[in-house]
């Protein structure tokens, strides 16, 4: 049996109200008021919240701010999976009578490579040529007769690539080669131990190492 109530104003009250709503701004609610439970869906900014969890995020886009669009490049010793990164072919030569040095500078190969992947075909006029290849080189005669030691020096180059001589005037394919490259993703050949003569050299870019 329910009774009927009175306000202070003397309304007389037969029953509560049903879904009391407010009205208005409210003022003075913080987060101590409210009860466990989800927000309504139609409850945007967000300003405010300290310590959300990821797992708690279902939609939208991270700000550059706290997640950059392009991942620093620092040194990329924590990166995995990179490897050889194929390309379009690029070709080069180089001809020389003297112990001059060219430098090889593939646009397809990035500042920021480690290594270029060539294959090389190489010739001479000579009985034989010591190409020297790599981020420096310097002129040197790469062989020691009669010594165990071959006579390669570091500060000649990375790589010390030998032509055996000549076979009928023609150039020929030598395999591919692992090019260390410099910071803006050159390297650089020299001819050694033979000049006067005609020495060539033909490198064709396959890929780059990052």
């Amino acid at each position: 049996m329910s009774r009927a109530r009175e306000n202070a104003d003397g309304a007389r009250l037969d029953a509560p109200l049903a879904s009391p709503a407010f009205t208005g701004t409210p003022t003075g609610i913080t987060a101590a008021h409210l009860e466990a439970g989800v927000l309504p869906s139609d409850v945007t900014g967000g300003s405010g919240l300290t310590a959300l969890s990821a797992s708690n995020l279902s939609a939208g886009t991270v700000p550059d701010a706290r997640f950059p669009a392009t991942l620093p490049a620092i040194d990329g010793g924590d990166l995995t999976g990179v490897g050889l990164i194929m390309v379009n072919k690029q070709s080069a030569t180089f001809y020389t009578t003297t112990n001059s040095e060219q430098t090889f500078d593939f646009t397809n190969v990035p500042d920021g490579a480690t290594a270029a992947l060539c294959t090389v075909y190489i010739g001479s006029d000579s009985d034989h040529i010591d190409w020297h290849i790599g981020r420096a080189t310097d002129t040197g005669s790469s062989w020691s007769s009669g010594s165990t030691d071959p006579g390669w020096s570091d500060g000649w180059g990375d790589i010390l690539h030998t032509w055996p001589g000549n076979v009928g005037g023609y150039s020929w394919w030598q395999g591919s080669m692992i090019i260390p490259v410099d910071s803006l993703g050159r390297f650089k050949a020299r001819p050694a131990g033979a000049s006067n003569l005609g020495n060539r050299i033909r490198f064709t870019l396959i890929g780059y190492f990052a």
